[in-house]
């Protein structure tokens, strides 16, 4: 897979879409005599010492309709580093000006983490399958079915309309309310879920041999072989096919 640059707003935070069940790794070896010469006018060079964060925005639990978040990320924190002095789990608070980071227990089960002293890089494996995190889910999309006086969850916490049936508008608060209020999360109630990062005294950016690893083809699994629905109607005029293509996968 190709680089991608992270950006994101003037806080000092980058950001990126990452498609769910895939692994990424994190170039924390980007020097900064590498970004000037690729021309980039504001630089983010890793430095030892210091501590980074990494969280999830928009994560799901699991629905008959959808697998839940699993995400895998990747990245050089170089030699000394020490699993369990220098890797936390971390709920960001977002609603602040700047996000908020407090430290929080290791979802034991559910996250994994590995360090590969040979090579110095650190993987770190989300699992979002906790019950904690379905709960502070649910709670967060009730909340979010708002403004009050319009919207209200239904027997099934799914957010509907708080107006009497026969009211003029509730077509339309029915259709905002279960369209948009609520209708994503981004963040459980108490907080996204992430993990920080203090990398060592040794840590230097810089090329590293073997690093970044080698792309991998995508698995033919339920993650990624998602089959396309066929239309029941010609809804698309000349665009129209009955048989829906196929997936195609590598063989690496």
């Amino acid at each position: 897979m190709p680089a991608i640059r992270m950006m994101g707003q003037d806080t000092a935070q980058l950001s990126t879409l990452t498609v769910n069940s895939g692994i990424y790794y994190i170039d924390t070896t980007v020097s900064l005599q590498q970004q000037a010469k690729e021309g980039a006018t504001k630089v983010n060079v890793f430095q030892n010492n210091q501590t980074y964060y990494t969280f999830l925005l928009f994560a799901k639990p699991k629905t008959p309709e959808r697998l839940p978040t699993r995400q895998q990320y990747q990245m050089y924190v170089g030699p000394g580093f020490d699993v369990d002095r220098d890797l936390s789990a971390v709920r960001v608070d977002i609603a602040t000006e700047e996000p908020t980071f407090t430290p929080t227990g290791w979802p034991d089960g559910y996250w994994g983490k590995s360090y590969n002293a040979t090579n110095g890089v650190l993987t770190v494996t989300m699992r979002m399958t906790m019950p904690q995190f379905q709960m502070e889910y649910d709670a967060a999309k009730s909340e979010n079915c708002q403004p009050k006086s319009f919207c209200k969850p239904d027997s099934d916490d799914n957010c509907g309309c708080s107006l009497n049936s026969d009211d003029p508008l509730y077509a339309d608060c029915q259709h905002a309310c279960s369209r948009w209020a609520g209708n994503d999360v981004d963040c459980p109630q108490g907080g996204c879920y992430g993990f920080s990062v203090k990398l060592p005294t040794r840590f230097q950016a810089g090329p590293k041999q073997g690093l970044p690893p080698a792309p991998v083809c995508y698995p033919k699994n339920e993650n990624w072989n998602l089959k396309f629905m066929p239309s029941t109607e010609n809804v698309a005029g000349v665009c129209y096919d009955p048989t829906p293509p196929e997936g195609k996968f590598c063989e690496q």
